[in-house]
């Protein structure tokens, strides 16, 4: 048979094989679970799971991917390798609990070294890991052969399930080994299996992970030993082709300590050697007593090259320099061969079962991690360097630029080369592709491990400043400490008294950090040490002087415009935090100023996002010229993260203004695009609570249910209270109030002392609640509760409760409660005119429009009957050209209605028709009652209950169309435009805009002129 093969069967792991097809089993009946295969190195764990998959894993969907032995390791790698697996065999699965995880899936495969979301540390790696999951059983929906492609002679299994195989976890990176610990936490329910491979000699997080996992009961371990005596001898035979080894074989196979690839590769060394010859009578050892492996399999390895003489076993080392896996091209070239010379010599080193051609990926591979680590044991120190050397020049010479893998190679080769200050440079590098994916924790120890490695100062620097930007991100202030002190100069150490650029930046990058993570003591302290170094008399101020508030009482210096405007910026954050408006406006003009000068763009990026917040309580043009100019200048840096912030604001602008949405949809659209879930959560808080305002629960709960998915992973324990009062808000407008208060319950148990939490619990679920149910005590408390949260903040929080809180005040039946009727009602009146006289400095156009009606109720108390008119006016005409907030609307005039038929004025009856009209629409009965007791008080007609519903044809019924917005199809299908029709209807364009598209997903209509066939079939029109 010439040379010994190797083993066709597993051996000796009966149990390891019943274990892994149970697991197999309760995937394939939706009880997943998590499988680790620990063993040596050589002990055959990645051939049992190949095999037992092969055999047993019909109808399931098999990934895998695998772990490499880096210096520097990239995020998520496996995981990649998985994604582009998947992703080559078709489009994603057609699952709806996938879709808010795509972006982060394709976000990952457009920048394939790391992942992420533009999110803290550990939380990015999380969220991963549930797209990941959902990921998983969505492939489970689609049956496959045990490599990911359709069986052609099977048909499919009646139930799909997927098996994830991660090899090597030893060398996981930080972002791989939280992915895996989050899966197998998750997959009790899922059709999903994860096998896991770890070499148990290796020690490491990975050992960790797995102990932990093994521990909390979330993780099997098969553990595979080492074979004993009978098994080794099976395993012989079946590689000398069925015969029995040769006498005295034992002893030689002794040395491959019991694991299956050396019991192989130790037959095929003593084939080789001659020590093992086949002849007519079987197989025969020529010398019993020969040392195969007198210092074990590296020996055996080093045999093996020098028989392939100098040339190949150059190339070998060049390619065990280049990874398990590189260019042949690059391997060539780093060897100083010729191509075609090159190539001969990897196919003999191919033949001699060294390596291995690829072709997906292309290049060559070696055939056992075990090989490339033997041949590298093997290489002299001093052609070790020299290779590396050549090695680092061919890559640098084919790659100008490296990136990805092939800039983890460079470092790798760099350290080999003793070329320690570049290899430290380019792990910066790395760093920072890692951070700009999101990959926070592979950022950190990039830049811990590049100041490790060099005292060249320019490189140091470099890694500090990432190390600053990771710990802003994720508001670290120690690690922002262990990186100023990484810098390790006589600048830092000389303290806030001397130094120059370096300590500065030190103080600095330790102060933004402070900031982020809101530590203002920390923050305090450290900008008063950056303003002593900017001071122009700093070293002349006594030492009882050089307090922390007299330092930042000295003008700085512009020694640097850079270093000036990100004091400036972050002078103006801590300003604001401590209530100091004109201090935080002052200097953020300052750090805006310098941007001629040359300043950093982020810190002007982030002071004139402080002018804008600062100006958008009374003035929302001028907020939007800040934030716009702002966002200019993120885009001309490339400022992601800022750019989304300042997307976010502007959202954030139009919603106030007129309840727009479309602004922070787009800036949504953008954060998940770019996989930032983080931010598309705030924006979708944002857009969860204008909804609910506009009383559209549908796409309230839509988003707020978004937020609360991502918001609960990340965790952002400050975003999930307000997410759950939006929530609650839209389930009292859709009139499901026990869902409501369950959601409000919990917001106010997670944020018991936030008012602003409060405020808008009290002032728009509960008191929205109250309202549509006409309970008028219930009510007065809520709104009271709401305004009294709004005053403990210390400002006004921007809510529309301010004018029903006043027209609940002014109510004709309040002023009866008592026997004080004429002192309360002055005390009343009073309050109310202080608020509603204030209205101008909200700058919020609803607001602006709701307060008229309590200034009208105020002005017709005093006997002002026409400014009364002229303020209603002014409100109906504001509220319809803004088409937004009808529901609010429609409660305040229903308030006013009520005080104007007590006083005599106005045309209430008109107003409560239309109120009558919106609270039919959407169902709710008590308000609407409410409303048809007023017009039969004022002796108007009083349309009966559900007549207008009633009249509606019985598809318009079937189909949950509204009267109104029946009025809406007849006209459209009558072939008036938006416009048209708002006219008619004395309604906004918007508002119209709104009720076509309901109409469009009520009917199931594609388009507007399939809505009117839809009209015409039904019999709508006429």
């Amino acid at each position: 048979m010439g040379r010994p093969r190797f083993c066709l069967s597993l051996v000796g792991r009966d149990a390891e094989v019943r274990q892994l097809r149970a697991a197999l089993a309760a995937a394939r009946g939706g009880a997943g679970r998590a499988v680790a295969v620990v063993g040596p190195a050589g002990s055959g764990k990645s051939r049992l799971v190949r095999d037992v998959l092969a055999e047993d894993a019909r109808g399931a969907r098999v990934l895998t991917g695998r772990c490499v032995d880096r210096e520097e390791r990239a995020s998520l790698r496996p995981l990649v390798e998985v994604l582009l697996a998947v992703t080559r065999a078709g489009p994603w699965p057609a699952d709806a609990g996938l879709a808010p995880f795509v972006p982060v899936l394709e976000h990952l495969l457009a920048q394939p070294t790391v992942s992420a979301l533009g999110s803290p540390g550990e939380n990015a790696a999380v969220l991963v890991g549930e797209g990941l999951l959902r990921l998983l059983r969505g492939l489970a929906e689609h049956p496959a052969g045990p490599a990911g492609r359709p069986a052609p002679d099977d048909p499919p299994a009646p139930a799909g399930y997927t098996v994830l195989v991660v090899e090597d976890v030893q060398w996981a990176d930080t972002e791989t080994l939280t992915v895996l610990d989050y899966l197998s936490d998750h997959l009790a329910d899922q059709p999903v299996l994860v096998v896991l491979t770890q070499r148990s000699e290796v020690t490491g997080p990975g050992a960790g992970l797995l102990d932990a996992m093994r521990q909390r009961r979330a993780l099997d371990v098969l553990e595979l030993g080492e074979l004993g005596p009978a098994e080794v001898h099976a395993i012989a035979a079946d590689c000398l082709g069925g015969q029995p080894p040769p006498p005295g074989c034992d002893r030689l196979l002794a040395r491959a300590q019991g694991l299956p690839f050396l019991i192989e590769e130790i037959l095929v060394a003593a084939y080789e050697d001659g020590l093992l010859r086949e002849t007519a009578d079987g197989w025969a050892l020529t010398d019993a007593d020969a040392s195969v492996l007198p210092a074990g399999y590296t020996r055996a390895v080093e045999r093996r090259l020098a028989a392939l003489g100098p040339s190949v076993s150059t190339l070998v080392r060049a390619a065990a320099l280049f990874g398990q896996l590189s260019d042949w091209p690059l391997v060539v070239a780093a060897a100083g061969a010729d191509q075609d010379a090159g190539l001969r010599a990897l196919r003999a080193a191919a033949n001699a079962g060294l390596i291995v051609f690829r072709h997906d990926p292309p290049g060559v591979a070696f055939r056992h991690d075990l090989v490339r680590e033997s041949v590298l044991a093997t290489c002299p120190p001093g052609e070790a360097t020299r290779l590396a050397r050549a090695a680092l020049a061919a890559l640098q010479a084919a790659r100008p630029r490296p990136a990805g893998r092939w800039l983890e190679t460079a470092v790798a080769l760099s350290l080999r080369a003793g070329e320690q200050a570049g290899a430290a440079r380019m792990t910066v590098q790395l760093g920072r592709d890692a951070l700009a994916d999101g990959g926070t924790a592979s950022a950190r120890e990039a830049g811990l491990r590049a100041i490790a490695w060099t005292d060249d100062s320019d490189v140091r620097v470099e890694a500090a400043g990432l190390l600053f930007d990771v710990a802003q991100r994720v508001g670290d202030v120690g690690l922002a400490e262990t990186a100023a002190a990484g810098l390790a100069g006589a600048e830092v150490e000389a303290g806030i008294r001397g130094g120059g650029r370096t300590a500065v930046l030190a103080h600095l990058g330790v102060a933004a950090a402070a900031v982020a993570a809101t530590d203002w003591r920390a923050a305090t302290s450290r900008l008063a040490a950056a303003a002593l170094l900017l001071a122009p008399a700093a070293l002349d101020m006594p030492d009882d002087a050089a307090t922390d508030d007299a330092a930042l009482d000295q003008p700085a210096v512009v020694r640097s415009a850079h270093e000036a405007s990100r004091y400036h910026a972050l002078r103006a954050e801590l300003a604001a935090a401590r209530g100091d408006e004109d201090g935080a406006r002052r200097h953020a003009a300052e750090a805006v100023r310098l941007a001629d000068a040359g300043g950093s763009p982020v810190a002007v990026c982030q002071a004139l996002r402080m002018l804008g917040r600062l100006t958008r309580r009374s003035d929302l043009d001028g907020s939007v010229a800040a934030f716009t100019e702002a966002l200019r200048i993120a885009r001309a840096h490339g400022l992601v993260d800022d750019e989304l912030r300042c997307l976010s604001e502007l959202g954030i602008v139009d919603m106030l203004r007129r309840g727009d949405v479309d602004g922070l949809l787009a800036a949504r659209e953008r954060a998940a695009a770019l996989g930032a879930l983080a931010t598309a959560a705030l924006v979708d808080l944002q857009i969860a609570g204008a909804a609910a305002l506009c009383f559209d629960p549908a796409t309230a709960l839509e988003a707020g249910r978004r937020c609360l998915d991502v918001a609960r992973h990340y965790p952002l324990p400050s975003v999930v209270p307000m997410a759950l009062v939006q929530v609650a808000t839209a389930h009292v407008v859709a009139g499901r109030a026990r869902d409501g208060e369950a959601a409000l319950r919990e917001a106010f148990g997670l944020a018991p002392d936030e008012p602003d939490v409060a405020a808008s619990g009290w002032g728009h679920a509960r008191l929205l609640g109250a309202l549509l149910r006409d309970d008028r005590a219930a009510a007065l408390d809520a709104a009271d509760r709401a305004v009294a949260a709004s005053r403990l903040a210390g400002r006004t929080i921007p809510g529309l409760f301010w004018a029903p809180w006043a027209l609940l005040h002014l109510a004709p039946g309040r002023a009866r409660e008592g026997g004080r009727v004429a002192s309360r009602r002055r005390a009343d009146e009073a309050r109310v005119a202080a608020v509603v006289g204030a209205a101008d400095a909200s700058g919020i156009p609803a607001n602006l429009a709701l307060r008229r009606l309590p200034q009208a109720v105020l002005a017709a108390a005093r006997g002002d009957v026409g400014t009364a008119d002229e303020l209603v006016a002014e409100a109906d005409d504001a509220m319809r050209a803004l088409g937004r907030f009808e529901g609010w609307y429609q409660l305040c005039r229903w308030l006013t209605a009520e005080a104007a038929l007590a006083g005599g004025w106005g045309d209430p009856a008109s107003w409560l028709r239309g109120a009558l009209g919106f609270f039919e629409d959407g169902g709710h009965t008590p308000v609407a009652a409410a409303c048809r007791g007023l017009l039969s008080q004022a002796g108007a007609a009083v349309p009966r209950g559900g007549r207008r519903l009633a009249a509606l044809p019985s598809a318009l019924r079937a189909a949950g169309v509204t009267s109104r917005e029946a009025e809406v199809l007849r006209l459209v299908a009558g072939g008036l435009s938006n416009r048209q029709v708002a006219a008619v209807l004395v309604l906004s364009p918007r508002t119209v805009e709104k009720h076509v598209e309901r109409l469009l997903a009520k009917t199931g209509a594609a388009s507007r002129t399939g809505l009117v066939a839809w009209a015409n079939t039904h019999h709508v029109v006429g």
